[in-house]
Parts: C-alpha cells; sequence; structure tokens
C-alpha cells in the first residue's frame, strides 16, 4: 500500500495526521520520507527568457 500526503507546510503535520496514518496502516511496517515540494512553475518563470518562452503559448 502506498499513500502520499501534501502539506502546505511542516506546521501542518498534526496528531491527526499521524492518527490517520496509523489508522490506515495498522500494524504493518511503515517507511516515512519526508521531502520538499518544488515549485517547478515558480523556477522556470523566474528566468526571464524562460518565461518569456513558456508565456507565448498562452
Amino acid at each position: 500500500m502506498y499513500t502520499t500526503y501534501h502539506l502546505a507546510s511542516a506546521q501542518e503535520i498534526t496528531t491527526d495526521v499521524i492518527e490517520a496514518i496509523k489508522a490506515a496502516f495498522k500494524t504493518k511496517p511503515v517507511k516515512l520520507t519526508v521531502e520538499v515540494e518544488d515549485n517547478e512553475t515558480g523556477y522556470l518563470l523566474s528566468n526571464p527568457a524562460n518565461k518569456a518562452m513558456l508565456l507565448q503559448f498562452y
């Protein structure tokens, strides 16, 4: 079983989130990985040349 939780910030990791994980996986072994989600759109638009090229299609 595989589940991904997308949170706006680490501040949203509450006991409710932990309890939901525990309820979903019960006694099964789990592995938790935490990573920062990249804002790819913001990154691409931060370069003026990329921004001009991307916006020409809209």
